[in-house]
């Protein structure tokens, strides 16, 4: 049986690093500016 926190995780999309495709985030944003921890890679999310 999953945790609450997990289920819902799974219902929210996921945003992923263009480059090494690295998990960011789950869920939505109006307007994102983040740096991939792992490739240095600045990503802009918008809707």
């Amino acid at each position: 049986m999953q945790r609450e926190s997990e289920k819902s995780k799974q219902e929210l999309p996921q945003k992923r690093c263009g480059n090494c495709n690295r998990l960011l985030f789950y869920g939505y944003a109006k307007s994102l500016k983040i740096k991939c921890p792992k490739c240095g890679n600045i990503l802009f999310f918008e809707n």
